[in-house]
């Protein structure tokens, strides 16, 4: 199909992807659809849990009327590229499945549960959380939600109540409400007797997706085959109930450096400081895998870690119960300049003094916007930022506004669900470069096209990515004056994205042309006015 797609510059077709496992459909040049026959969609995508990417230029043309596109769901595919389709064809069926097709963002449980009976597609709007308790719902109603899906990114908790039975028949795919949260956890259930999950459904790997003991009724086949299934979640017949001898990390009445605590505590479940000596921990001092460590077992933390303008991926409390600081004017845990955390898990139980400041995060570009949004009301006096559309309060914004709010900003990326475009012919060269100045991530598309620039500089850039799929994150073409164009050769980016297009800018040095392409090889690089290299 891709191959079929991939020179197209006009087609007249009809193409259905339905209930594949197809992940893409790439039509990069397309310029002109139109349907094989009046009344059906030129290009119909529905019930693919695995399709993530579409890349169809923004500007094709197509007859106005038609319904073009039949697009739902498809849990994997980006609320950027829907709202792009919606935008490009406003009367066509283009669906993101979001909140079990509830307007509104916030609903209660009620609500919630009544919506998304009988869905396929179980899947929260952008930024939010499906949460489900067995002591806000019925068994029936809880089973009415799972009868027919197949995909849901969802937590749901059955603990000391008087359920016999969950099903979910169909279900193919489980996500977390929260990366490091089980989907499911049914803890403590005298009567629980039955689950059933398909041992074909997919979940994130290494995620312990599923929680179950303290169920006396249900019969060691399942657990077994349970186990089977999640080999490293906790699956027992027993209690849940801790031990009430945990084991205390032993410091004696001095001052340790971190690499002393994470050697000393790792695994303890009480770390707890002697009165006047403090625990702190920071990433200039340990490993990922040490912190990560110190904060395995931990049930209680005096302490204050400090992740700052590292290279961490995660950091992972599972079993903390409560957390304090180390001292009254210092965040608990502070996560800022982390361009590549992407988890950070404390179970939603946590506990910590009141008032206290327990949690400083910004400038963490891939931390969940669900993670963030949970942090905020967990802890509503705190420093919590998710550091989109440079603090714009807006959604849309014009890209006077736009330049203006990201200048000398160090995370230059957009709401969810919308992109963050700039073009020469709308923004001076004075104001693109103080936009870049500072800037160490950009989620972005830049367009240089037939200007008056004669340079752009990102000096402190670490990661770019592009707005949307398929488009270039930097494109300059046909500028006759342009000469520099300043980007560290230690960028990251998406080694599928052809992230930079580079081409007619005669004055530009062949030196700084060969270490574009050396940076990105399979990207459009062109020295001059010449063929690509």
């Amino acid at each position: 199909m891709n191959a079929l797609c991939s020179k197209a510059v006009f087609m007249e077709i009809c193409i259905d992807i339905s209930n594949s496992q197809y992940r893409a459909l790439r039509c990069p040049y397309l310029k002109q659809l139109l349907p094989c026959h009046q009344g059906r969609p030129a290009i119909r995508i529905v019930e693919n849990l695995f399709m993530e990417t579409l890349v169809i230029p923004w500007n094709f043309a197509f007859p106005q009327g038609e319904l073009i596109l039949e697009i739902s769901e498809n849990p994997r595919l980006s609320l950027v590229i829907i709202n792009q389709l919606r935008r490009l064809c406003p009367g066509c069926r283009i669906t993101a499945n979001l909140g079990c097709g509830l307007k509104k963002r916030g609903y209660s449980t009620t609500e919630l549960v009544a919506a998304c009976a009988g869905k396929r597609i179980i899947k929260p709007a952008e930024g939010y959380m499906l949460v489900l308790n067995s002591n806000a719902v019925t068994e029936h109603q809880l089973n009415a939600l799972c009868s027919k899906a197949v995909h849901m990114e969802i937590c749901i908790t059955i603990t000391n109540s008087q359920f016999k039975q969950f099903y979910c028949p169909y279900l193919q795919e489980l996500r977390p409400c929260l990366p490091g949260s089980p989907a499911i956890k049914i803890v403590n259930n005298i009567l629980f007797e039955h689950l059933h999950i398909p041992p074909t459904t997919i979940y994130p790997e290494g995620d312990l997706i599923i929680e179950v003991s303290g169920n006396p009724r249900l019969s060691p086949n399942q657990i077994y085959a349970l186990k089977q299934w999640c080999s490293q979640c906790t699956i027992t017949l027993g209690s849940s109930t801790h031990s009430l001898a945990q084991r205390q990390c032993k410091l004696e009445a001095r001052w340790y450096k971190g690499k002393e605590i994470v050697q000393i505590c790792a695994g303890a479940q009480i770390i707890k400081p002697h009165k006047g000596f403090p625990l702190m921990v920071s990433s200039t001092e340990v490993t990922e895998t040490e912190i990560n460590n110190l904060c395995s077992n931990a049930v209680f933390m005096e302490i204050c870690i400090l992740i700052a303008n590292s290279d961490f991926t995660r950091l992972r409390c599972p079993h903390l119960q409560e957390i304090r600081p180390c001292l009254p004017e210092r965040p608990a845990i502070k996560l800022v300049g982390n361009l590549f955390l992407k988890e950070l898990f404390i179970p939603m139980t946590v506990r910590y003094p009141e008032k206290a400041y327990i949690f400083e995060i910004n400038e963490n570009p891939l931390l969940s916007l669900r993670i963030i949004e949970w942090l905020r009301v967990k802890c509503r006096h705190c420093v919590i930022t998710a550091n989109l559309g440079c603090d714009l309060q807006s959604r849309t914004y014009t890209e006077k506004q736009l330049v203006a709010a990201c200048a000398g900003k160090r995370i230059i990326r957009p709401a969810a669900g919308y992109v963050l475009m700039l073009s020469s012919t709308t923004t001076t060269e004075a104001e693109m470069n103080a936009m870049c100045s500072k800037a160490i991530y950009m989620e972005i598309c830049i367009d240089i096209t037939r200007s008056q620039y004669t340079a752009l500089r990102c000096p402190y850039l670490k990661v770019l990515k592009a707005c949307m799929p398929g488009k270039p994150a930097i494109r300059i073409v046909d500028n006759y004056r342009f000469q520099i164009l300043e980007i560290p050769a230690s960028l990251r980016f998406p080694v599928s994205q052809q992230i930079i297009e580079f081409s007619g800018n005669p004055l530009m040095s062949i030196t700084i042309i060969t270490q574009l392409k050396k940076m990105c090889p399979h990207c459009r690089i062109s020295a001059n006015l010449g063929k690509f290299l």
